[in-house]
């Protein structure tokens, strides 16, 4: 069976690379700890122009979404109006998700068709 890819939706403004990089691999363990299997982190992490508009940060982020099988809002991501974007677009197309609320985790059933989770068929299969 092909890898499952992870795609972590996180506020980044004002933190520096070394916090990133850390939080992101927080995401990454705790989303396999709850999948019971390894997955591959998709770089989020974009070396675009200074003065790049905030529209096209957006868009790099919905094209790397699309490679994903299980999307992880980090804890706040309500708050960040990239990662409100990023999280609408994973529940409209039926992505399974892992949402991060103060340390509590919860995984997320598709709310259209009421489905298995996508990753839980896989691992059925």
């Amino acid at each position: 069976m092909k890898p499952l890819k992870l795609f972590v939706s996180m506020s980044m403004s004002g933190k520096t690379n070394e916090e990133i990089a850390a939080q992101m691999k927080q995401a990454h363990q705790e989303a396999e700890r709850i999948v019971h299997m390894p997955l591959v982190l998709l770089n989020t992490v974009f070396d675009l122009p200074e003065g790049t508009s905030p529209l096209r940060y957006i868009a790099e982020s919905i094209m790397k979404l699309s490679e994903a099988d299980i999307a992880y809002f980090c804890d706040g991501w309500e708050q960040s109006r990239g990662c409100r974007v990023e999280w609408m677009c994973a529940r409209e197309y039926c992505m399974d998700r892992i949402e991060q609320y103060d340390a509590m985790l919860k995984m997320r059933h598709c709310p259209t068709c009421g489905e298995l989770l996508r990753t839980q068929k896989r691992l059925e299969e």
